[in-house]
């Protein structure tokens, strides 16, 4: 089973349980829509989400929006009950994306992708002049508890890079960041969360019952306090417009 296959069955699993479990997730939704206020920016009559999940961003979108076309996309087969959206099911490194686009969304995706530079190449390519590109990923020190003590973690890229993978293509008119600690009960608790969300990669590791006991020993060792035991999220968000013009 490849990686990405692992992947769209552990978010299919966790589906049930995610809209109770995916505290940040939502939190990141509201952030990157304010970005829109903001800076004075609409995203226009034709709309593709990449990654839209349960439909946290897809749902507050078409609150404040009204889109002649909406299309939404995720590798695994969610259900969004909207009449306006039109729902693209597959790996969007992959699939075809619909063309004359006023804007490309996505919420917490973006870091699963292997080749972000392509992806941002394809978005591009299929948007109209001064479209905008709007999501949300997550930064270096994302799970940085986790990468600490088993040297396990996706690929995660600075606000720095990000902005210059972008700028060929793109003007940023925004990227922000934030760092956002999480405390729970128990390293066991923290394991129930990402297997509630699958918002980590640990899940593709087979762990032994020692593995698990040694997980837990460390992160009571170096991570315990009296608030609780930290997990770190690092949000980043990002607004660009494609630019009008080849430099």
């Amino acid at each position: 089973m490849t990686d990405k296959e692992l992947l769209r069955k552990r978010f299919f699993k966790a589906s049930c349980c995610y809209d109770n479990n995916a505290v940040v997730q939502k939190h990141m939704v509201e952030r990157l829509l304010s970005l829109l206020q903001l800076h004075r920016q609409t995203l226009g009559n034709r709309i593709f989400e990449i990654g839209c999940g349960t439909g946290f961003l897809t749902k507050e979108i078409l609150k404040y929006y009204s889109p002649e076309e909406y299309y939404s996309n995720d590798i695994c087969d969610y259900a969004i009950e909207h009449a306006n959206v039109k729902f693209i099911l597959g790996d969007a490194e992959k699939i075809e994306y619909p063309k004359d686009l006023s804007a490309v969304v996505s919420s917490s995706c973006v870091q699963w992708f292997e080749n972000i530079v392509s992806f941002f190449d394809k978005v591009h390519l299929a948007l109209q002049k001064g479209g905008i590109l709007l999501f949300s990923t997550f930064g270096e020190k994302n799970f940085t508890q986790i990468r600490t003590i088993t040297q396990h973690s996706l690929l995660y890229y600075s606000t720095l890079e990000i902005k210059e993978m972008l700028s060929e293509r793109f003007e940023v008119v925004c990227i922000k960041e934030e760092i956002n600690n999480i405390y729970f009960s128990s390293p066991k608790d923290i394991l129930l969360h990402f297997k509630h969300t699958g918002v980590n990669s640990l899940q593709n590791k087979r762990w032994t019952k020692n593995d698990y006991m040694q997980f837990c020993d460390s992160y009571t060792q170096l991570y315990g306090s009296t608030e609780g035991f930290p997990l770190t999220y690092n949000p980043i968000y990002v607004l660009a417009k494609k630019i009008e013009y080849e430099r």
